[in-house]
């Protein structure tokens, strides 16, 4: 389980998302990094089933067109093969 946004800046910037300088108040980030925040936002206090399951869905996110990124729904990335 992953219980700190700290813990996904590797994986955010390894799929080239923005990461916040301080990415424990992602919650605080919306509008300025709205692809770390929903990286975090399904993250975090969430049972991991697989070992790099936070990269893939890192690279998942990343591939989303900013504007619509924060339309997004649950059942729209478990689509895109995210494990959510």
């Amino acid at each position: 389980m992953i219980y700190f946004a700290s813990e996904l800046v590797d994986a955010a910037k390894g799929a080239m998302m923005e990461v916040p300088a301080n990415p424990e108040n992602w919650f605080k980030e919306r509008d300025a990094f709205p692809h770390f925040y929903i990286f975090c936002s399904i993250q975090i206090d969430k049972a991991v089933r697989c070992w790099n399951e936070h990269i893939t869905n890192a690279k998942i996110i990343a591939r989303i067109p900013k504007d619509t990124i924060l339309k997004v729904s649950q059942y729209d990335l478990r689509e895109l093969g995210a494990s959510v």
